[in-house]
């Protein structure tokens, strides 16, 4: 990693404090999560003289208080990389400052990624020090690149390109018809406590498995299953998760917008917090924000065989809704919900409740927030 002595002179806009008879009010409720904090990046904030944008997922290490963010800058404003940052939370505040960031590079460790090769969507750090990197890959305006899951080291360099099955993967040079969907591929890593299984879900469904999100049908996406043998991950099994249909909006059937899964965190090897994010476009503007909770049963079926879901006899993965982020909106001091792509586990409090931070993606545009939201769990009951 590069490392930038000492804090960047650009700290952080603090977006939304709470005062303690808010707070208390709130811990009240039946809503599994109390709102702490929310700090925001302003869109010309930088690291190193590279912007701090794109961030589209997250996770936080308790012993470092690292929070690591990937960002999905494809080439156009320093190349893909990865920003560090010290994480200070408790009950009434969270603060973040800078700390440096790891650019990804070839292997030979000298030539940056150029335009459009990876689009970098999830993020882990293994066991062994090294980033996990998923890309999307890029179909756009004559760039092609196919989606991967990719490992890094530490100082950046590429080491290996993980296992792909070929169902995800495009047939030619177009992302049409078969395999991932151009700009909703491998959106989301999660790994679980013990550091054994890793976990890959795509953000829509594969051209052969189900059509779009629409507004009258859920869709399925696969969860794809890697699992530690000796030193190394290896491709496990796939696993069907069923993602919500778009919501109506004001009872207006010809609501219009976009809606996927677009982060996802183990709680252990069983049960999963997903990320559903829609952006509505009709009949008003506004990002909706829902965390389900999907369990991995017993009889939960391996599709690892099947390359089209379509006719195939399975019983995918249960979810029940734990949360419902638009619920927020109403409290006077937050900040609002955009584009939410980052989901990890915070710090522990005082009292011993854990802690639950978002990432938002402002897409390197001003229109959309970079922000960083912080959560006390309430209900632990997962």
């Amino acid at each position: 990693m590069k490392n930038i002595p000492g804090y960047l002179s650009l700290i952080l806009l603090v977006v939304a404090l709470w005062g303690c008879a808010e707070k208390a009010t709130d811990k009240s409720s039946k809503k599994p999560l109390r709102f702490i904090d929310a700090i925001e990046f302003p869109t010309n904030a930088t690291q190193d003289s590279v912007q701090i944008g794109g961030l589209s997922s997250a996770e936080y290490d308790p012993v470092t208080s690292e929070l690591i963010a990937v960002s999905d800058d494809t080439g156009l404003r320093g190349g893909p990389r990865i920003h560090h940052f010290n994480v200070t939370l408790d009950s009434n505040s969270l603060q973040i400052a800078s700390t440096g960031i790891t650019l990804l590079k070839d292997s030979d460790g000298e030539n940056i990624y150029p335009e459009r090769i990876i689009d970098s969507e999830g993020l882990l750090r293994l066991r062994n020090g090294n980033f996990l990197v998923s890309s999307e890959g890029i179909d756009y305006k004559g760039y092609f690149s196919r989606p991967a899951l990719l490992e890094f080291g530490q100082n950046g360099h590429l080491l290996k390109n993980w296992h792909i099955p070929e169902k995800f993967q495009p047939r030619g040079n177009k992302m049409v018809e078969f395999g991932v969907r151009n700009n909703n591929s491998f959106e989301s890593l999660a790994v679980t406590p013990d550091n054994k299984t890793i976990y890959m879900a795509i953000e829509k469904p594969l051209f052969q498995d189900d059509e779009a999100p629409d507004l009258h049908n859920d869709r399925v996406i696969r969860f794809i299953k890697y699992k530690q043998q000796d030193d190394a991950y290896q491709y496990a099994a796939e696993y069907v998760y069923f993602m919500e249909k778009m919501a109506m909006q004001n009872g207006d059937p010809d609501t219009s917008g976009e809606t996927s899964v677009s982060d996802m965190l183990a709680i252990n090897d069983k049960n999963f917090l997903v990320v559903e994010k829609a952006y509505f476009t009709k009949p008003v503007r506004k990002n909706s924000v829902q965390i389900y909770l999907a369990i991995l049963n017993d009889d939960t079926t391996d599709v690892s065989e099947f390359e089209s879901l379509k006719t195939a006899e399975h019983i995918s993965m249960s979810k029940r809704l734990w949360v419902n982020l638009d619920e927020f909106e109403s409290l006077p001091d937050f900040p609002g919900l955009d584009n939410v792509e980052g989901i990890t586990f915070g710090p522990t409090l005082d009292n011993g409740n854990r802690t639950l931070i978002l990432l938002s993606d402002n897409n390197f545009t001003d229109k959309q927030k970079t922000l960083v939201y912080a959560f006390e769990i309430l209900d632990t009951d997962f």
